[in-house]
C-alpha cells in the first residue's frame, strides 16, 4: 500500500514536500541543519529518513520511501497498544484500523515530520500500557526504556509528539499511587476496576509477597534515565548551534502565530472528531467507564491535549489532524474484546442475562459496527486515494511544473543554485537552492524570517543563477521582484505572474 504510488512528480502537500527534498539535497551537499541550513522542525525526522534517502539514490522516491518504513512502525503499536488493552483480538482490530486509515496512509507516503512522529507516538503509548500490566521485573525495565526512549524519538521528529507525554505521565503517576499505596479519593473510587489487582505484589500459591518500593519503583528510574540520556544524545551534535535551533525550532513557531489566525480551527477539528472513527472512540470510552476501566482515562487526556494543541496550531493543515488518529484508533480499541465476540453465539439461557450486561452488550455491539464500519469506509478512502492520486499526475498543472523543472535543468548547471518559491520543482530540475533559503513560505515572509534584503544578498551570490516565481509566494516581496527584474533576464513568462529569470553575467 505504501509502495503504491510513492513516486508521483509532483509534491502531495502542495508545498512541504519541496522544502523537505531540498532541506536533504542541502545536507547531501554538506551544510548542516540550523547552521547552514534553514529547518523549523526538531533535528530527528530529516536524519531518519538522510540515510535512506541517500543509499535510495537521492531521489524523493527515496526520501518518501524512508517515511513509509517508519510509519509501519506505527503499525507495529497500533496491534502492541490493542494487544495490551484487549488481548489478541484487540491487537488486530487496532492494526486493521491502522492499516486502512487513509489520513495515515498519506502521512506514510508524504515526506513531512507528522507520519513518523504518529509513528513514533503509537510506539510509546504502546509500551506504556504493556509496562503498566508488567511494570516489575527485567520486563518493567524494558517496557519502561523503549516508552520513553520512542517518546523522545517521537518529539524529536515533530513537537506534535509533546502530547504523548500527558497519557504516558498520567501511568507514571498511577504507578506512583500503587508503589506508596495513597488513598484513592472518594469521587474517583467508582474508576477502580472491580478486578483490579495490585501489581507490586508477587502472588505465591501461599501467601503473596511485597515487593519493596524502591525495586517497585526500578522500572520508572530505568524510563527517567533513558528519556534524558536519549535527549542529551540527539541534542548533543547541535549544542554549538543551539541558539540558531532555538531561534528555527521555537521562536520561529511562536511568530508565525502571532500572524495568523485560529479561524476554522474549531470546526476542521469537530469535523474530524465526528468521522467514523471519532464515533468508534466515544463509544469504546463509553464502554470503558461503564465497565470502571479507567485505563481509558489517560487516552482521553491525550485527545484533549492533541485537541488544545490543535485548536492553538498556526496555521493548521489538514496534514496536522493526521495526529488524532492514534488518539481515537486506541480509545476505539475500548469497544471490543473476546469475551463479547463470544456472547454473539447463541446463549444456553438467554432469560438470565442480567440487566447491566443487557446494556453493555447494546453499547459493544454498537462499537462493533462502527469499528466495521470505520475500517470499510477507510478502505473506500483509501482506492479514492489512490484515484486522486492518478488524476494528479495527469493534470495540467503537474504536466507543466515537470516541463518548468525540465527548463531549470538545461539553464542551469549542476551545483549551480536557485532562488523560488518552488522548491519541489527545483528538486525535479536536480538543482538545489541556498541553504538558509529552502523555505520561502508565506509563513516565512509574514513572520519577518525571510526579507527581500536577505533575498538581494543572496540573489548577488556567484553560485546563484536564476530566480523561479512560481507559487506566489515570494511575489510578496515587491522590492525583491522590482529588484530581480533590474539584474537579471525574464527567459519565461508561464502566466499568471510565474516566472523565470536569469541572472546577467
Amino acid at each position: 500500500m505504501r509502495l503504491r504510488t510513492l513516486g508521483v512528480q509532483f509534491d502531495r502537500d502542495s508545498y512541504d514536500e519541496g522544502v523537505y527534498w531540498q532541506t536533504l539535497r542541502s545536507l547531501s551537499s554538506g551544510h548542516p541543519l540550523y547552521s547552514s541550513t534553514f529547518y523549523s522542525q526538531p533535528p530527528l525526522f530529516i536524519l531518519s529518513v538522510f540515510p535512506v534517502y541517500i543509499l535510495g539514490g537521492q531521489t524523493i522516491w527515496a526520501a518518501r520511501f524512508g517515511v513509509a518504513i517508519i510509519s509501519l512502525l506505527g503499525l507495529v503499536g497500533a496491534f502492541l497498544l490493542g494487544y495490551a488493552v484487549r488481548g489478541r483480538m484487540g491487537g488486530f482490530v487496532a492494526l486493521i484500523i491502522g492499516i486502512t486509515s487513509q489520513n495515515y496512509l498519506a502521512a506514510s507516503q508524504t515526506l513531512q515530520a507528522e507520519g513518523p512522529q504518529v509513528a513514533f507516538s503509537l510506539l510509546a503509548i504502546a509500551f506504556a500500557y504493556l509496562w503498566w500490566q508488567r511494570p516489575n521485573g527485567w520486563k518493567g525495565s524494558l517496557y519502561a526504556a523503549l516508552c520513553t526512549l520512542t517518546l523522545v524519538i517521537s518529539i524529536a521528529c515533530k513537537l506534535f509528539g509533546l502530547t504523548t507525554v500527558v497519557p504516558i505521565a498520567l501511568l507514571a503517576l498511577a504507578q506512583l499511587w500503587r508503589i506508596f499505596e495513597w488513598p484513592l479519593p472518594r469521587f474517583l473510587d467508582v474508576l477502580r476496576h472491580p478486578q483490579e489487582k495490585n501489581e507490586n505484589s508477587i502472588e505465591s500459591e501461599n501467601a503473596p509477597v511485597r515487593i519493596p518500593r524502591i525495586k517497585a519503583a526500578q522500572s520508572l528510574i530505568v524510563g527517567i534515565a533513558v528519556l534524558l540520556v536519549a535527549a542529551l544524545i540527539i541534542l548533543l551534535p547541535f549544542l554549538g548551534d543551539f541558539h540558531a535551533l532555538w531561534s528555527q525550532v521555537i521562536s520561529f513557531h511562536s511568530a508565525a502565530a502571532k500572524v495568523s489566525t485560529r479561524a476554522g480551527n474549531s470546526r476542521t477539528i469537530i469535523d474530524f472528531l465526528l468521522s467514523p472513527l471519532g464515533v468508534a472512540a466515544l463509544l469504546g470510552l463509553l464502554i470503558a467507564l461503564y465497565r470502571r476501566e479507567w485505563l481509558a482515562l489517560p487516552l482521553l487526556a491525550w485527545l484533549i491535549a492533541s485537541a488544545l494543541l490543535l485548536w492553538r496550531q498556526m496555521p493548521l493543515f489538514n496534514h496536522h489532524l493526521v495526529i488524532l488518529v492514534p488518539v481515537l484508533l486506541s480509545m476505539s480499541i475500548f469497544a471490543i474484546d473476546e469475551q463479547f465476540i463470544n456472547t454473539l453465539r447463541p446463549k444456553t439461557h438467554p432469560l438470565h442475562v442480567e440487566h447491566v450486561n443487557i446494556i453493555l452488550n447494546a453499547f459493544q455491539r454498537m462499537g462493533l459496527f462502527v469499528i466495521l464500519c470505520t475500517i470499510g469506509l477507510g478502505i473506500g478512502s483509501d482506492v479514492s486515494y489512490y484515484q486522486q492520486m492518478h488524476y494528479q499526475v495527469i493534470s495540467k498543472g503537474t504536466q507543466q511544473a515537470i516541463g518548468v523543472s525540465q527548463q531549470l535543468q538545461h539553464i542551469l548547471q549542476p551545483g549551480q543554485y536557485v532562488i523560488t518559491d518552488a522548491q519541489f520543482v527545483s528538486g525535479l530540475a536536480d538543482r538545489n537552492t541556498p541553504p538558509d533559503l529552502v523555505d520561502t513560505s508565506s509563513v516565512h515572509i509574514q513572520t519577518g524570517y525571510l526579507t527581500s534584503q536577505q533575498l538581494i544578498t543572496e540573489a548577488q551570490q556567484p553560485q546563484v543563477q536564476a530566480v523561479l516565481f512560481y507559487t506566489g509566494r515570494l511575489s510578496q516581496l515587491h522590492a525583491f521582484h522590482t529588484w530581480v527584474t533590474q539584474h537579471y533576464r525574464l527567459e519565461q513568462n508561464y502566466g499568471k505572474g510565474n516566472q523565470l529569470w536569469v541572472k546577467i553575467n
